[in-house]
């Protein structure tokens, strides 16, 4: 949680002041006179999208890429602090799931937004709490965990009804939420500070019924803490850890088999693992500290076999501070130097890359990178 908060504190200066180097060309605005039948032109040329966002004021946008990244379309939308960089974006039927935190000095926003895919409309659900931290989603429900005076809460919205439900983790510190295997899945650490103690760190991983019953929990403390990532395929949960508290540091990742309960660290010879997608029968690792990194930094990507236990590396041009993929292809966008770039799963090379031109000087930095219409390899 400390390397998050230095991360934070490291990224406002330098992307505040490189947002303010001049200005974009004027895109297309949905909602101004266009027709719906340009809308799914528009969906269905897109390939990806991003959030640009300020902390400062509110004022967001959302903006669609084309296949050679070329900026087709954007989407205002009127929120401080919309999204985040630590985190995956949640997508789930067929929309994008985000979090206005608010103010950079305040972060009082207590409300989800989601954006729908498939119609480039807009949703606001008021969830009740400050202080959210994760989102995920599923179904009629969304999820979000956050962490007030040292307690961790998970609240559960009915979007149909506006029903809440809530589940309080006292004294532990929930980082992440995903829906995984028809549950939700929560990473949680509990510091241990008391006097006479030692100071230690335990991490967990909790599982929930879609109601926040709690159906068991694995201890995943060997594996580090601080987990922000984290992907799900063929019954297995990959993610990796912010915080070196293990004696092999930031160089491995791990994978709970949920239907088993057994947990393997994955060493992959690479500092700094992060972002980490897992797809037909590979994971995909960008390697790169995203915390202490300086603009200009280049991220490495492991390519680790499932089946065989073989790595492959391969360096990349600029830094991989969000990680997706979509036909063949791993998009990766370097927030500090505002770089989008491809990377060609058959070829194993960069293929395209491309600047992503400042939307002028209330915007300070890159959130929520995302595929259109839904990610994965194919």
């Amino acid at each position: 949680m400390k390397r998050a908060l230095l991360y934070l504190i490291a990224l406002a200066v330098p992307l505040f002041l490189s947002a303010c180097v001049g200005d974009s060309p004027v895109l297309k605005n949905h909602g101004e006179h266009e027709a719906d039948e340009n809308i799914a032109a528009v969906l269905e040329n897109a390939a990806v999208g991003f959030i640009e966002t300020s902390g400062t004021r509110l004022d967001s946008k959302i903006v669609l890429l084309d296949d050679d990244l070329q900026e087709m379309w954007e989407v205002p939308i009127p929120r401080a602090t919309l999204g985040e960089s630590f985190y995956d974006p949640c997508i789930s039927g067929g929309s994008l799931y985000t979090l206005p935190l608010g103010y950079y000095n305040v972060k009082d926003g207590q409300e989800v937004v989601e954006f729908s895919l498939q119609n480039l409309s807009m949703t606001s659900y008021d969830v009740g709490r400050p202080g959210i931290l994760s989102v995920a989603a599923h179904d009629k429900y969304i999820f979000v965990a956050g962490n007030r005076n040292g307690d961790s809460y998970i609240v559960r919205y009915d979007k149909i009804t506006g029903d809440v439900a809530e589940q309080t983790i006292a004294g532990e510190y929930v980082s992440l939420i995903l829906w995984a295997n028809e549950s939700l899945m929560a990473f949680s650490a509990n510091d241990s500070f008391g006097v006479g103690q030692t100071p230690s760190c335990s991490e967990r991983v909790i599982q929930f019924d879609a109601d926040l019953n709690e159906i068991r929990s694995f201890d995943i403390s060997a594996l580090g803490t601080n987990q922000y990532r984290a992907s799900y395929d063929e019954g297995v949960l990959y993610f990796t850890g912010l915080d070196d508290s293990t004696p092999q540091g930031l160089t491995q990742l791990g994978s709970l088999d949920l239907s088993t309960g057994e947990i393997t660290q994955i060493n992959l010879g690479c500092d700094y693992p992060f972002g980490v997608i897992a797809e037909n029968g590979k994971l995909y690792v960008a390697c790169y500290d995203i915390v202490g990194s300086d603009p200009g930094d280049s991220a490495t990507l492991c390519v680790f076999d499932i089946a065989s236990g073989s790595v492959e590396s391969y360096p990349l041009p600029y830094g991989a501070d969000q990680m997706i993929a979509k036909d063949g292809k791993l998009y990766f966008l370097d927030v500090r130097t505002r770089m989008i770039f491809i990377w060609d799963v058959s070829s194993k090379e960069t293929v395209s890359s491309s600047f992503l031109e400042s939307r002028g000087e209330a915007y300070s930095y890159l959130t929520n990178l995302f595929a259109v219409p839904d990610p994965g390899l194919s």
